[in-house]
Protein backbone atom coordinates (compact mmCIF):
# COMPACT_ATOMS: atom_id res chain seq x y z
CA UNK A 1 0.00 0.00 0.00
CA UNK A 2 1.15 3.55 -0.97
CA UNK A 3 -1.68 5.47 -1.34
CA UNK A 4 -0.66 9.34 -2.60
CA UNK A 5 -1.55 11.66 0.30
CA UNK A 6 -0.78 14.83 -1.47
CA UNK A 7 -3.70 15.75 -3.79
CA UNK A 8 -6.03 14.67 -1.17
CA UNK A 9 -4.91 16.45 1.89
CA UNK A 10 -4.61 19.44 -0.64
CA UNK A 11 -8.46 18.82 -1.42
CA UNK A 12 -9.50 18.24 2.09
CA UNK A 13 -7.68 21.44 3.11
CA UNK A 14 -9.32 23.15 0.47
CA UNK A 15 -5.83 23.98 -1.65
CA UNK A 16 -5.74 24.41 -5.08
CA UNK A 17 -2.39 24.91 -7.53
CA UNK A 18 0.77 23.13 -7.05
CA UNK A 19 2.59 26.40 -5.80
CA UNK A 20 2.68 25.18 -2.19
CA UNK A 21 3.38 21.45 -2.77
CA UNK A 22 7.01 20.98 -1.93
CA UNK A 23 6.39 22.62 1.85
CA UNK A 24 2.66 20.43 2.00
CA UNK A 25 4.53 17.07 1.29
CA UNK A 26 7.07 18.28 3.66
CA UNK A 27 4.40 18.30 6.14
CA UNK A 28 2.97 14.78 4.69
CA UNK A 29 6.32 13.21 4.97
CA UNK A 30 6.38 14.47 8.67
CA UNK A 31 3.08 13.46 10.03
CA UNK A 32 3.61 9.99 8.44
CA UNK A 33 7.20 9.78 10.08
CA UNK A 34 5.60 10.64 13.52
CA UNK A 35 2.88 8.13 13.21
CA UNK A 36 5.05 5.70 12.30
CA UNK A 37 7.43 6.40 15.50
CA UNK A 38 4.42 5.99 17.36
CA UNK A 39 4.25 2.68 16.59
CA UNK A 40 1.87 3.05 13.82
CA UNK A 41 2.67 0.11 11.54
CA UNK A 42 3.91 1.90 7.92
CA UNK A 43 1.51 0.20 5.69
CA UNK A 44 -1.38 1.49 7.89
CA UNK A 45 0.08 5.08 8.10
CA UNK A 46 0.92 5.16 4.23
CA UNK A 47 -2.99 3.85 3.35
CA UNK A 48 -5.99 5.67 2.79
CA UNK A 49 -7.25 4.78 5.93
CA UNK A 50 -5.16 7.64 7.61
CA UNK A 51 -5.27 9.98 4.88
CA UNK A 52 -8.00 12.45 7.58
CA UNK A 53 -5.61 12.03 10.66
CA UNK A 54 -2.67 12.92 8.28
CA UNK A 55 -4.63 16.00 7.10
CA UNK A 56 -5.59 16.69 10.75
CA UNK A 57 -1.55 16.79 11.26
CA UNK A 58 -1.02 19.12 8.23
CA UNK A 59 -3.32 21.15 8.99
CA UNK A 60 -1.27 21.72 12.63
CA UNK A 61 1.91 21.97 11.05
CA UNK A 62 0.20 24.62 8.82
CA UNK A 63 0.84 27.40 10.61
CA UNK A 64 1.53 30.98 9.50
CA UNK A 65 2.69 32.86 12.78
CA UNK A 66 6.32 32.04 14.10
CA UNK A 67 6.31 29.59 17.22
CA UNK A 68 3.67 27.98 19.13
CA UNK A 69 3.09 24.84 16.25
CA UNK A 70 1.44 22.13 17.79
CA UNK A 71 -0.68 18.54 17.48
CA UNK A 72 -4.21 18.49 18.15
CA UNK A 73 -5.80 16.84 21.01
CA UNK A 74 -7.76 15.01 17.97
CA UNK A 75 -5.15 14.04 16.23
CA UNK A 76 -2.46 12.80 19.36
CA UNK A 77 -5.37 10.69 20.18
CA UNK A 78 -6.12 9.04 16.71
CA UNK A 79 -2.03 8.28 16.31
CA UNK A 80 -2.57 6.50 20.49
CA UNK A 81 -5.55 4.59 18.82
CA UNK A 82 -3.61 3.35 15.80
CA UNK A 83 -0.72 2.16 17.48
CA UNK A 84 -2.28 -0.05 19.61
CA UNK A 85 -4.60 -1.61 16.57
CA UNK A 86 -2.91 -4.97 15.14
CA UNK A 87 -2.76 -4.49 11.30
CA UNK A 88 -5.41 -6.11 9.64
CA UNK A 89 -2.58 -7.18 6.87
CA UNK A 90 -0.56 -8.75 9.41
CA UNK A 91 -3.57 -10.87 10.97
CA UNK A 92 -4.81 -12.35 7.02
CA UNK A 93 -0.40 -13.13 6.60
CA UNK A 94 -0.25 -15.07 9.44
CA UNK A 95 -3.70 -16.71 9.10
CA UNK A 96 -2.29 -17.34 5.84
CA UNK A 97 0.91 -19.20 7.20
CA UNK A 98 -1.01 -20.83 9.57
CA UNK A 99 -3.55 -22.84 6.92
CA UNK A 100 -0.12 -23.49 4.67
CA UNK A 101 1.24 -25.26 7.62
CA UNK A 102 -2.16 -27.34 8.29
CA UNK A 103 -2.41 -27.71 4.48
CA UNK A 104 1.60 -29.28 4.60
CA UNK A 105 0.33 -31.38 8.06
CA UNK A 106 -2.20 -32.97 6.47
CA UNK A 107 -0.22 -34.04 3.39
CA UNK A 108 2.43 -35.68 5.71
CA UNK A 109 -0.11 -37.30 7.59
CA UNK A 110 -2.16 -38.59 4.61
CA UNK A 111 1.35 -39.79 2.95
CA UNK A 112 2.43 -41.81 6.41
CA UNK A 113 -1.40 -43.30 6.62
Amino acid sequence: MNYEHLETVKAMLGITGTYQDTTLLGYVNEVIDYIVSAGVSIDVAKSERTVGLITRGVSDLWNYGSGGTSLSPYFQQRVIQLSYEKEATSESEELRKYKELATALLKEVEKNE
